[in-house]
């Protein structure tokens, strides 16, 4: 008699749900993160379960081991999670080796913040809703001017455009909470006569932002879009 013995060696899967406490009453919250499971940073795709006004969770199955990086919102980028500070959180991190539970509370959304212009040297322009014929979208376009532009009003400045303009000047505005500080870097670098006065115009990006910064798929559309409507 030939017994023959097969094994499958599965993935050893581990379950994860998370849990927001809101001090609001949104209609609805969505989580989004690094995870096919999570939208694949979507910020509207993934719609957690509301369990009462202040209560959402969501839960996802992953294989022991994943590494995963989220963030919530409500629906959009310009309405993500803000938690006890009025400065936009770096991603959650989370390395899951078995059942977890992982608890937060949202304190204020992305749009409830009021800025501080007081820490940016300079002034800057903001252009809401700026909209893009060549994406069909819109995001928000800044313009940075240097402390002495409006006493100056004859020089024609160079002017440099920055791809994630949320990030270069305010830290209540960026990414991670950390400012690239272009605003500070380049007035010293004006003062000590290493550059000449310059203009800056800072791009927020959208929720598609890979798929516009890669020549695969929407950069062209995205190159396009720098070129014909916001240089004019």
């Amino acid at each position: 008699m030939i017994i023959c013995l097969i094994v499958f060696f599965g993935c050893n899967e581990v379950s994860v749900r998370f849990e927001v406490t809101v001090q609001e009453n949104p209609e609805s919250v969505f989580i989004t993160g690094n995870h096919q499971e999570l939208g694949t940073w979507n910020p509207g795709q993934v719609e957690m379960k509301k369990l009462s006004d202040s209560l959402f969770t969501h839960q996802i199955d992953v294989e022991s081991g994943t590494n995963l990086e989220y963030k919530f919102t409500r629906g959009s980028w310009d309405t993500e999670a803000i938690y006890g500070t009025d400065i936009i959180p770096g991603n959650h991190i989370l390395t899951v080796r078995k059942d977890t539970t992982v608890v937060h509370t949202v304190k204020k959304w992305r749009d409830s913040l009021v800025l501080n212009y007081e820490s940016i040297t300079g002034s800057v322009v903001y252009h809401a809703d700026f909209y893009s014929p060549e994406l069909n979208n819109n995001r928000t376009v800044i313009v940075w001017l240097p402390p002495f532009y409006e006493k100056r009003t004859e020089m024609r400045y160079p002017v440099l455009y920055m791809h994630d303009g949320q990030n270069i000047i305010n830290s209540q505005t960026s990414y991670i909470g950390a400012e690239w500080k272009v605003d500070e870097t380049i007035t010293q670098l004006v003062e000590t006569g290493e550059i000449e006065e310059i203009i800056v115009v800072g791009l927020y990006n959208t929720e598609d932002r890979r798929a516009e910064y890669s020549p695969m798929h929407n950069g062209k559309k995205y190159s396009e879009f720098l070129v014909k409507t916001v240089k004019p």
